[in-house]
Parts: C-alpha cells; sequence; structure tokens
C-alpha cells in the first residue's frame, strides 16, 4: 500500500513539477530576451517564504518551494504573487516590466502558455514515435468498419468505409472516431458507391460508447489470451466460431457483439469449426462478458516516421486542446457537473496510478501541460490571462491602473485561485 501510494505522489511531484518549471521557463526566457530583470524564479510556492533549495546567479534568485503546487516568476516592475509594490512608487526604471511596450509584456505573459502547447506537442510526437511506432492506414482495412449496436442506431452499417470526418480526409484508424464528444460530428463513409454523410450527436454522458472498430474481417482464432474462459473451454488455435447461444458469428466483431448485448446467460454454447468438424463447447465467461481470444486481420500496419509523428502529435494536442477548451464551455453552460469534471492534485494522482508506465505517464502530463496552457488563458486575476486583461484594459484607457487598484485585483484573483484550489481538493477527498 505504501509503495503504491509513494508511486502515485512521485509521479504527482515530477509530472507537475516538470511541468510548472517549463510554464515559468517561458515566461523568464521571454523576458530575459527583451531585458527585463528577472528577479526570482520560484518552482512550487515558497509561502511564509520558506524555500527547500535556493541560489543566486547574477540578478535572479533561482529556488523550489516546499508547496508543490504552481510556482512564478517574478519579474522586476509587475505585480505578481510576491504583493511586491514598493518599485511601483519609484519612475519605471529601462529593466522593468512597465517598461516595456503593450505587445513585449504581453509576449512575457503568454511565454508560458506558448512554452506549455510546444512541450505538449513534443511529447505527444514521442509518444506516437517511440510508444505507438506503428499505425493502421484507413486504406488498409478492405473489409470495412464492424459496427456495435449504438454505432446501427447512428445509421451506420458492417462494411462502410469511413473517408472523412466533419469534412476532412483522413489516414489512420484512430482518427476516425471524433476525439470531440462535447459537439455534434459528421463522419462520410463510402457504401458501395455512394458517399453518406452520418452525424454523431455530442456524447457527453456516453463517451466511452464504442460505435465501430476495425473487427470485420474473418473469424478464425489466431491466439488464446490466458487466464480468459476460452483457453479453458477447449477451443484452439486455428478454430473458427460459427456460433454462440445459436447467434451467427459472420466477423470477428461479431463474438463481441453477440457476448455483449445479445447473450445474457453466464454460460455460452459455442459451436466450432475445426479443420472442417464441427465441435460443441460451453464457455463460463462471467460478468466480464469475455472470450479471451484474438483474430489476425492481416491489415497491413505503417510505421511512424519522424516528421510523420511529429505531424500526429501535433493533431493529438490540437484536438485535445480543442476537447478540453469545449469541456470548460459545457461546465459554464451548465451540461457538464463541475463536480465531475474537476480533478485537483490527489484526483490526478489517482490518474497517474500506483504503477509506473513511461508512456501512460507522458500522456497524462503531456494533457496536463495542455490544460495549464488553457487555464492560464482565462482571465482570472493572478493567472496570465488575469494580468493579460489588465494589460488590455490600461491600454484602452491609455494610463497605468493605480497600484491600490492593482493590488486589490492581484488580492481578489489570489482568493479565486486559492479557493478553486481548496475546492478540488475537498472535491477529490469526497471522491476518492
Amino acid at each position: 500500500f505504501f509503495l503504491h501510494m509513494f508511486i502515485m505522489i512521485f509521479q504527482l511531484i515530477i509530472g507537475l513539477g516538470f511541468l510548472v518549471l517549463v510554464h515559468e521557463l517561458g515566461h523568464f526566457l521571454f523576458a530575459r530576451l527583451f531585458g527585463m530583470r528577472v528577479e526570482k524564479f520560484v518552482i512550487f510556492m515558497d509561502l511564509f517564504d520558506f524555500k527547500l533549495l535556493k541560489f543566486r546567479k547574477g540578478k535572479t534568485e533561482y529556488s523550489i518551494g516546499w508547496l508543490p503546487i504552481g510556482g512564478y516568476v517574478k519579474i522586476s516592475g509587475m505585480v505578481d504573487e510576491s504583493m511586491d509594490i514598493d518599485q511601483l512608487k519609484e519612475k519605471p526604471k529601462p529593466w522593468e516590466f512597465r517598461s516595456f511596450s503593450v505587445w513585449k509584456r504581453i509576449i512575457v505573459l503568454l511565454g508560458g502558455v506558448i512554452v506549455n502547447f510546444i512541450v505538449a506537442i513534443i511529447i505527444f510526437w514521442g509518444i506516437t514515435f517511440f510508444g505507438e511506432k506503428e499505425f493502421l492506414p484507413i486504406a488498409n482495412i478492405t473489409d470495412g468498419i464492424y459496427v456495435y449496436e449504438p454505432g446501427k442506431s447512428l445509421g451506420f452499417l458492417n462494411g462502410d468505409i469511413i473517408t472523412k470526418v466533419n469534412g476532412n480526409d483522413i489516414h489512420r484508424f484512430q482518427d476516425v472516431s471524433p476525439s470531440n464528444i462535447f459537439d455534434e460530428n459528421i463522419i462520410t463513409v463510402l457504401r458501395g458507391d455512394k458517399l453518406v454523410d452520418i452525424k454523431v450527436p455530442p456524447r457527453i454522458n456516453n463517451r466511452d460508447v464504442i460505435l465501430f472498430s476495425a473487427v470485420n474481417h474473418n473469424n478464425s482464432i489466431d491466439s488464446l489470451i490466458e487466464g480468459f474462459p476460452a483457453k479453458d473451454s477447449g477451443i484452439r488455435k486455428g478454430d473458427k466460431i460459427i456460433t454462440i447461444d445459436e447467434h451467427k458469428v459472420s466477423a470477428f466483431g461479431d463474438i463481441r457483439n453477440i457476448l455483449v448485448h445479445l447473450t445474457k446467460e453466464n454460460k455460452v454454447n459455442i459451436v466450432l469449426d475445426r479443420q472442417g468438424e464441427k465441435i460443441n463447447l460451453e464457455a463460463e465467461i462471467g460478468i466480464n462478458r469475455t472470450l479471451g481470444v484474438s483474430s489476425s486481420s492481416n491489415y497491413k500496419a505503417e510505421k511512424y516516421g519522424i516528421v510523420t509523428a511529429l505531424i500526429y502529435g501535433y493533431k493529438t494536442s490540437i484536438d485535445l486542446l480543442s476537447t478540453n477548451i469545449s469541456g470548460i464551455s459545457a461546465i459554464f453552460n451548465g451540461e457538464l457537473g463541475i463536480t465531475e469534471s474537476v480533478t485537483g492534485p490527489i484526483g490526478i494522482a489517482k490518474i497517474y496510478g500506483s504503477e509506473f508506465h513511461a508512456m501512460k505517464f507522458w500522456r497524462i502530463t503531456g494533457l496536463i501541460s495542455l490544460i495549464l496552457a488553457i487555464t492560464n488563458l482565462l482571465p482570472i486575476p493572478a493567472l496570465d490571462g488575469g494580468q493579460i486583461l489588465i494589460i488590455s484594459v490600461e491600454t484602452l484607457i491609455g494610463r497605468e491602473l493605480p497600484e491600490r487598484i492593482k493590488m486589490v485585483i492581484q488580492i481578489i484573483g489570489l482568493i479565486i485561485v486559492l479557493g478553486l484550489m481548496l475546492f478540488t481538493v475537498v472535491n477529490d477527498i469526497i471522491r476518492f
């Protein structure tokens, strides 16, 4: 138990620590590029000015705070988490944030978001190239898709060949299911010699439902999975399943469809074709509704090249960004419950899990990097989006806001952010 807890917490701290580092590095690099002075570079919060580690190089103090949440870069002449406004009482110095043009200040504020997005692309490029390594081209699925009951209710048919999603051509089979579950999507299929558009409604409440898959091929058993019913029941490699509880099996996809949707019994009767001989067997499928068989489709996969993987890493990042923006919109519109949708540090630790798997770790970290980019753009004081809003207001009115107002805005922002953090922690504990 303690080992599993340690692994969860360790992954959380490493993952968030890395993302905070790159986010603040974005602010730091753009500030230094333009010649602004950076007084502090802090990873994790140093509440009560307590630091686990610190050192100074040049004009900048680098440190790690004790509270593993957030971080900040203190730039001269800028009201931030440090609440230091003494310097604002004097005339702006050439190296201070407020001395620079509006576009440079905004780019510095956007620096963290920009780097978070770039890091996400790099992460998903690595996952694609080193983890997935290959993909199934849609053109190689010669038998078309196999459609499950939810897909049939929308109008899909076995053998349909998917050609476009929302009007865009697709190359990989994994791109046939729209990633954005909050919006209506249109999938175009080739049925015979006709193109048919099928509407897929938003799937907010049934996001795990599978509409179709690439298993419309032959149903000969290629291998048996250890510990599953098929091996214990006497099924062998090379067998061809003819019926399950008198339901005809024409394609490999029928096996799952019959077990999950058509057969209610825990024990099923199976008729096999074994080299021309009919064999009758009984298998115990239990609550998992799974036999544990696989079949070779002979569909040829294609390896990712470095450039191809980068393109799809970028595509994954854009798709996830779009989905999360739609999710935030759904929360504000009341379509999605906030308690079921918002996750704090405890929830993130659970998502990372009690075992370390490199690709899972980086996939979650890449997703959080995108979420950090989005949330930091929200127009809340104390976040980058709130700072940009203040600069925009000052530009419109043609003068700086009084320092007292800036301080009040910053305090309100910190209260909102800390309140949201407290809410997510309590919510995580309730859902734990």
